[in-house]
């Protein structure tokens, strides 16, 4: 029995290892397509500086604890607050393209029961869960212009203190500070919340999930059936909550079974760890499936339509090798050909799924030719933001450049954690952003990819690069963890 026990701990260890492994290829690899792309500046720029950055930052963070944790996250809350609205708030433009139709989309679902001219969602049903969001602060406090912007910022103060929490509970107040001081600065994010889109609500609910993962990892011992049963509610909850803003969910899930069948597969052989996980998967599960259930038949109610569940149009232009996977018109014109009158938003998406098949079995998308050029699309630059509000910037490529060098230098703090992860085979909660990171990346090489698509990634790189900084030597030649 030992020696079974031990065998499963070594394979998690092994799992936890390579998990880590392909995470730090899939950024290094990142790194590469960035200083072939013509961002060698900005590449050299971030990763020079990243080390002494991340240095400083925590020395600094180790004097100011002297004040006290609980004045210590104030002052920081407080800080990210300043920064975040003071953008929105400087930083003014009206909602185009993708944003106009969320902004209008909210609008018209605050005076209409069913919405008139609602194909295009019906198409793309998640597109309903942040213009339903945006609906009800419309209906509080008015059109007002500054409505989603301002609820971007408060969101993502929200989403830093969530970060905090997630990270203090493995790493300690200093490293959980050092994440939140990442996010509060990261320059795209702060950029994005002048837009209206859906990126800072669901981004806040999973790392609400996250969040509540780890708790649940850190406290099931502790807990009766009841609380375990209740934590699986909630987590269900958030992760419907996710999906029904951005169809991420099914990422989380298949993380959190690996996390739990291969990283700790030697819990299950330990009745009270497999009864109280099981307890809370099945409860998230059945909440998930339930509320989403009910979602798509509120989205239908409010369309008069079904919606559709099928992305075969992502997957089309996901497959383009002209346009590198990015949007274009070939296939926009294929999707306003297919999608007549007499058809359901289903039945389009179906034909844009056979289309998609056709194109990969023709023999014309090279995919060692496509994939990289997606992985850049997808993470090798974070200055897409500055493109979307280039009719109010007036220094767009100093702003380029801050935004790519801060992305680097993140990465570059991150690699050094995901190597002690190698090295130590960490099986904690850290494993299922790891994991997650994999995830989303695996799936923007199937479908659309566009650089804003990793907003929800800089969860794992404020993680791993707090980390990161952490592990950096101190004086005396020691290394903290």
């Amino acid at each position: 029995m030992k020696k079974e026990l031990h065998w499963t701990r070594r394979t998690g260890d092994f799992c936890a290892r390579c998990t880590a492994l392909l995470c730090f290829l899939i950024w290094a690899a990142a790194l590469v397509q960035a200083g072939r792309s013509g961002h060698g500046q900005a590449l050299a720029a971030g990763l020079l500086l990243c080390l002494p950055a991340g240095w400083l930052m925590i020395r600094a963070l180790s004097r100011l604890k002297r004040l006290g944790p609980a004045k210590v996250l104030t002052l920081l809350t407080l800080l990210c607050l300043v920064c975040k609205l003071a953008w929105v708030l400087w930083a003014v433009i009206e909602p185009e393209m993708d944003y106009k139709t969320f902004w209008d989309s909210a609008q018209a679902l605050t005076t209409q029961e069913v919405l008139q001219g609602g194909r295009y969602i019906a198409l793309f049903p998640h597109i309903f869960g942040y213009a339903w969001f945006l609906s009800l602060l419309i209906g509080m406090f008015g059109p007002l212009s500054l409505l989603a912007p301002v609820t971007n910022a408060l969101l993502s103060v929200c989403g830093g203190l969530l970060l905090f929490f997630l990270v203090n509970r493995r790493f300690g107040f200093e490293t959980g500070c050092g994440a939140l001081v990442l996010w509060t600065l990261c320059p795209s994010q702060t950029i994005y919340n002048m837009f209206v889109l859906s990126e800072p609500l669901y981004t806040t609910l999973l790392l609400g999930v996250l969040a509540l993962i780890a708790l649940f990892a850190d406290r099931w011992k502790d807990w009766g059936p009841v609380r375990q049963a209740a934590a699986g509610v909630g987590t269900g909850l958030l992760l419907a909550a996710v999906n029904f803003t951005r169809p991420v969910g099914a990422i989380i899930l298949i993380a959190l079974g690996l996390w739990l069948a291969l990283i700790h597969a030697d819990g299950w052989r330990k009745t009270p760890f497999r009864r109280s996980w099981l307890l809370f998967c099945a409860a998230l599960a059945v909440v998930y499936a339930v509320a989403g259930g009910l979602g798509r038949q509120y989205i239908a109610a409010r369309l008069g339509q079904e919606p559709s569940a099928t992305a075969g149009y992502n997957i089309l232009v996901g497959l383009n090798p002209d346009s590198g996977g990015k949007w274009n018109w070939t296939d926009s014109d294929a999707l306003t050909q297919a999608n007549t009158a007499d058809r359901s938003a289903q039945e389009v998406q179906e034909e844009m799924l056979e289309l998609a098949k056709d194109r990969l079995f023709s023999g014309q998308v090279d995919l060692l030719a496509l994939l990289p050029q997606k992985l850049a699309a997808f993470l090798g630059t974070d200055d897409a933001c500055t493109g979307y509000a280039v009719s109010v910037l007036r220094h767009r490529n100093e702003l380029s450049f801050l935004c790519n060098a801060f992305w680097y230098g993140a990465i570059g703090l991150s690699l050094i954690a995901l190597l002690h992860v190698v090295r130590t085979g960490e099986r904690s909660s850290v494993q299922l952003c790891i994991l997650y990171c994999i995830g989303l990346t695996m799936a923007q090489m199937l479908v659309e990819v566009a650089g804003r698509y990793h907003y929800s990634l800089w969860i794992v790189l404020a993680v791993l690069a707090a980390w990161g900084a952490r592990l950096l030597p101190v004086p005396g030649g020691k290394t903290k963890e």
